[in-house]
């Protein structure tokens, strides 16, 4: 269900008539957004969900939409208010998302270039979107040789000093006047600091490094950098991290940087896809980001988010599919009948005093779920639950650890199981799974990213498909695994497919591997991991969006077309079965890409010289099939 469906009109709450709906007024909200008491939840509703929250003291919403809001609890009474308020239809918690993977070698010299100079496009009025740790606006490289800047716009969640964006009130927006100020003042020698200006500050490198593949200027003629689209404009979202006591929820014990929650991500798509309409330009957003919760199954809010605002012509979202491939991370298996089971077995690492484990089958199925601990201490048939979301409290053990809950259907038809397990202990716990009704019986399980998890803390029997990350479920996401063009193999780490429903990802594979770009303090690194693959992958979509636009016959792509574009631009091996889990529809070429655009021209103009000749009463089709099938067909 898209937000459209919900009922969403794109007006602001905060410019609502008082016939609408009350919401939260700005400080309101930032106090409970930011409050380590309160945890944050996406609901569906019906009714006056304002006057019915209003009634508890405990919880309150931020209304978005006359069916969606915002839900802030006081951490631990989710039940009670579950309980108290049948005006809440559904319920998300928050997911914990990482940043791709990027691996940084400050020694140059074995790095090669992500892009050679093969379509004559240089992403002219094309913004690009980042999505992640920021970008350093004062870098040469994303600065014109006239000392503006190519950044159009930065929203930094992390700032609380100027004007927050129109509809989620917190963080900072800097326009372009702001960061060219900035930039003045930081070539002056008056001592002033450009950050007086523009706070705003890159300090891992990631988005930087991902911003220099896509489109770092050339600085010099003895510049060894080649970008794909150096010509185009920047619109940056540096995330806020994700608040202490959602990452306890989602089951994270260990101390960690550079995570986020979706509630903040969700808010940044919904930023850029606001920035893209108001300056009526082609978009392309790069999410270097993903996470292991959600059942690939696209039914997240953050998907669902995607899907809604990508149906529109010239906003296109790109990701890459994660390192969690080897599986360690994800299970799979079958309830084959009634009365018969399956064991989910887990490994848990000795710091590893919280897990979060979740399970996705048909919800035609009725399974009972068994957990028991490396004690041999056993919890029997939990009950579940399919009319509402529901939270459950257990005590499995003495020694004070707990099962908590949510048991809820999806859109898409499938029961999803989220448990936490309070104050684990060492060693193999077991959750069996045995059927009481089988229609279909077949189930996924997922737990964390890898480097969210303390010590050896994983499945004993891994699955490595359907390893790619939300929000690779989305309908109309473009994504790329990551391949070492060096001994031309995957990256065993990269995230495999394929999704449960929606299309097939990952659409493409794309090198990753020392990749000359742009790093912090103006330097030059080489960077590698998915993140570069990502970025590649954002730098092909920003050419073909430019091409689309500057051709009058055309006026732009939507999202499906772009991606036939990129599949009919993939190089296939001879002996594989495409597309499959690892390499997608093939190796992505740019190469092969000029000739897809040439071709598409060469129809585009045959159909003009037809139309001019008012032979107009027939209809034309263009196909492009492989070179193989069609010796076939023509023999």
């Amino acid at each position: 269900m898209s937000l459209t469906e919900w009922g969403y009109d794109g007006r602001n709450p905060r410019e609502l008539g008082e016939g609408d709906f009350k919401t939260l007024t700005d400080e309101e909200f930032r106090n409970y957004y930011f409050s380590e008491d309160y945890e944050i939840y996406f609901i569906e509703y019906s009714g006056d969900i304002f006057t019915a929250i209003s009634k508890v003291d405990y919880a309150d919403v931020y209304i978005t939409d006359k069916f969606f809001a915002i839900l802030f609890v006081k951490n631990g009474m989710l039940n009670t208010l579950l309980e108290r308020v049948p005006e809440i239809i559904s319920l998300q918690p928050n997911a914990i998302y990482t940043l791709s993977e990027l691996k940084v070698d400050g020694d140059t010299s074995n790095g090669v270039n992500a892009y050679e100079n093969q379509i004559p496009l240089t992403g002219e009025d094309i913004i690009v979107g980042i999505i992640g740790t920021g970008m350093d606006y004062l870098n040469p490289r994303f600065i014109n040789e006239n000392g503006e800047s190519r950044i159009v716009s930065i929203w930094d969640q992390t700032i609380e000093k100027g004007p927050s964006p129109s509809f989620y009130p917190y963080g900072t927006v800097y326009n372009k006047e702001d960061i060219d100020n900035a930039i003045r003042i930081s070539k002056n020698t008056t001592g002033n600091s450009p950050y007086d200006i523009v706070a705003h500050k890159d300090e891992v490198g990631h988005g930087t490094a991902i911003a220099g593949i896509i489109g770092g200027r050339l600085i010099g003629e003895v510049d060894r950098i080649n970008s794909i689209v150096p010509k185009c404009q920047f619109a940056v979202v540096k995330l806020t991290e994700a608040k202490k006591n959602i990452l306890t929820t989602a089951g994270i014990v260990k101390d960690v940087n550079n995570v986020y929650q979706s509630s903040d991500i969700t808010a940044a798509i919904r930023y850029l896809s606001e920035l893209q309409e108001s300056l009526n330009k082609p978009m392309v957003v790069y999410l270097s980001i993903g996470s292991n919760f959600g059942g690939r199954n696209g039914d997240t809010i953050t998907e669902r988010y995607i899907d809604n605002l990508t149906n529109r012509r010239d906003f296109f979202i790109v990701t890459e599919t994660g390192n969690q491939g080897t599986g360690s991370t994800h299970t799979s298996g079958s309830v084959v009948k009634d009365g018969t089971t399956s064991d989910i077995l887990i490994n848990v690492g000795k710091l590893q005093t919280l897990l979060n484990i979740t399970i996705y089958f048909r919800s035609q199925d009725v399974i009972s779920i068994t957990i028991t601990s490396p004690s041999g201490n056993t919890l029997s048939n939990i009950p579940l639950t399919t009319n509402i979301e529901q939270l459950r409290y257990f005590s499995l053990e003495e020694n004070n650890i707990s099962i908590d809950y949510i048991t809820r259907t999806t859109i898409s038809g499938y029961l999803s199981l989220n448990i936490l397990i309070k104050n684990t202990t060492e060693g193999v716990w077991n959750i069996r799974l045995t059927g009481v009704d089988i229609i279909n019986g077949v189930y996924n399980a997922w737990m964390p990213q890898s480097e969210l998890l303390e010590g050896d803390t994983r499945f004993l029997r891994p699955d490595p498909s359907i390893t790619l990350l939300t929000p690779c479920g989305a309908s109309n996401i473009v994504a790329t695994s990551n391949y070492n063009q060096i001994n031309n193999t995957i990256v065993e780490s990269s995230g495999k497919g394929f999704p449960i429903r929606t299309t097939l990802e990952p659409t493409v594979t794309n090198a990753g591997v020392n990749l000359l770009t742009a790093g912090l303090n103006n330097s030059l690194i080489i960077g590698t991991g998915g993140a570069m693959a990502g970025a590649v992958l954002t730098g092909a979509v920003a050419l073909i969006s430019q091409w689309g636009v500057s051709n009058e016959s055309l006026m732009g792509f939507y999202a499906p077309q772009v991606r036939n574009i990129i599949i009919n631009s993939t190089v296939k091996e001879e002996g594989k079965l495409y597309p499959n889990i690892e390499w997608g529809f093939g190796k992505f070429s740019f190469n092969l890409l000029h000739g897809v655009l040439e071709r598409i021209g060469g129809a585009i103009e045959t159909r003009k010289l037809i139309e001019s000749n008012g032979e107009n009463q027939y209809s034309y089709l263009y196909i492009n099939i492989p070179s193989e099938i069609f010796q076939r067909i023509k023999s």
